[in-house]
């Protein structure tokens, strides 16, 4: 029954730094309060935080589900993506727009949790508008349960919204 579980996915490699622990324990918490169970994929090629994700299932595996899912084709990772409530990034969130990670996450439509706001980078400060509203912080977007008033998109890329937008905006601006 898939519906007793919501599914969280990192894609790509995962990095050190990234507050396991914390946003851990907030997605635990978040669904809990909904009688479901979370479910930890790492897809693609994890890195060196391939061993990260196994101290985690070590130390979460009696509270969450966790597995290795590796590197699949193009067709099977979006089916895996498809099939996902939401997309895990260990890109903090104040750089994330340079995570190609995060980006095909996004492209599903899975709203993509970060667990941290990162610090400050030279040169560049970001606004709420660089990260939204695909992107937020783990904690957060569970514990004020934003989950519960946010509509996700229908499974699938968000190609057709945007180019349905521009098209409008195109036309409007003739």
């Amino acid at each position: 029954d898939r519906e007793r579980f919501r599914i969280f996915c990192f894609f790509g490699t995962i990095h050190a730094g990234f507050p396991g622990e914390e946003t851990f324990q907030a997605i635990q918490e978040s669904v809990v309060k909904k009688g479901r169970a979370a479910v930890i994929l790492s897809l693609g090629h994890a890195g060196e935080g391939g061993d990260r994700f196994d101290a985690w299932a070590d130390r979460w595996g009696d509270r969450m589900i966790f597995r290795r899912v590796g590197q699949l084709g193009d067709e099977e990772t979006a089916a895996v993506l498809a099939h996902s409530d939401y997309g895990l990034s260990t890109t903090p969130l104040n750089v994330i727009g340079k995570s190609s990670a995060a980006a095909t996450l996004s492209e599903q439509g899975l709203p993509v949790l970060a667990g941290s706001v990162g610090a400050a980078v030279d040169g560049w400060l970001p606004g709420l508008r660089d990260a939204g509203p695909r992107f937020w912080l783990a904690r957060d977007y569970l514990l004020n349960r934003l989950h519960e008033t946010e509509s996700r998109p229908g499974i699938g890329s968000r190609r057709m919204e945007v180019a349905r937008r521009f098209l409008d905006d195109l036309e409007g601006a003739s």
